[in-house]
């Protein structure tokens, strides 16, 4: 069995080796009213994920969307076991962890949003999530993805507020499963600075007060010029059928136009030769009527 120690407040990927068993013990060294927040993910495997606190009373951590995950009130002291369950114990498995520290005393709590990896909380009916995110090239739009477990079917559940260096930017209204973007000329307008970071903040809140819900929130930038990129490289096989169309028919077009003009030719070439007898004929027989005239 494998064993790995580690600090809270800290992310983590980490690599199942040898064994197809690993416990994850965490410390956390802040002596505070605290909420540690922990979860768990897997990459390229499956495993199950136990509380591993008490050895006779262990508890599977609530799942959801792959993620399994637990929340810590007044404790220091954390112990998870992993198990694979995908028997490729010959091929490493890796997965990433992800931990969080929350001040009770604090009525703001803030995630760090990473990159094109979900980041997922217990929203509370009576507090709301921060998430941050240090965005490092301006000229890239970003699309968020949101996720709940909880929906309704006529109002939206919750509302996001978008801020951009602290300053306030637009609201927006989500439902179970929202996607929308901030466009990089929108940025550019709280961020001049290329050199600099932009923070950019999302706050989450509920409308509803039911229960606790579990709410994921994931950021995608996307480069423009690589999007062009792939449009052009995607569609290549229909844009050289397209353009080879185009250019059969102008070709086809070509010629017709020339066999047009060709039999227009033989048609004229037909008429001057008919004019030339019918000239011929008129002439011989004018000429036989002069000769006629003379012998009389």
């Amino acid at each position: 069995m494998g064993h790995y120690r580690l600090p809270l407040g800290n992310n983590f990927l980490l690599e199942m080796k040898k064994y197809k068993e690993y416990i994850l013990d965490f410390n956390n060294k802040i002596d505070n009213n605290n909420i540690s927040y922990l979860e768990f993910h897997p990459i390229n495997c499956t495993f199950n994920v136990e509380d591993n606190q008490t050895y006779y009373n262990r508890k599977d951590l609530s799942k959801y969307k792959g993620f399994s995950y637990d929340s810590k009130v007044l404790d220091h002291e954390f112990s998870f076991r992993i198990k694979r369950t995908d028997y490729y114990y010959e091929k490493s498995c890796l997965f990433y962890v992800c931990t969080s520290i929350f001040n009770n005393n604090l009525r703001e709590r803030f995630l760090i949003l990473p990159n094109n990896i979900s980041q997922y909380c217990d929203l509370v009916s009576d507090s709301g999530i921060n998430y941050l995110y240090y965005h490092s090239d301006i000229d890239n739009d970003l699309l968020i993805n949101f996720e709940s477990d909880y929906s309704y079917q006529y109002y939206s559940s919750f509302y996001l507020n978008v801020y951009i260096n602290n300053k306030y930017c637009k609201q927006i209204y989500l439902y179970h499963n929202d996607s929308f973007k901030i466009l990089s000329n929108q940025v550019k307008n709280y961020c001049t600075d290329k050199n600099q970071f932009c923070l950019i903040k999302f706050s989450v809140n509920s409308n509803r007060y039911y229960k606790t819900r579990h709410i994921a929130l994931k950021l995608t930038t996307e480069n423009k010029n690589k999007i062009e990129s792939n449009f052009w490289k995607d569609n290549l096989k229909i844009i050289l059928i397209i353009s080879g169309s185009i250019v059969l028919f102008i070709i086809i077009i070509i010629i017709i136009v020339c066999l047009c003009k060709k039999n227009r030719n033989k048609g004229d070439l037909l008429a001057l030769e008919v004019n030339k007898v019918s000239f011929e004929e008129e002439r011989i027989n004018n000429n036989k009527v002069y000769q006629d005239g003379l012998l009389y």
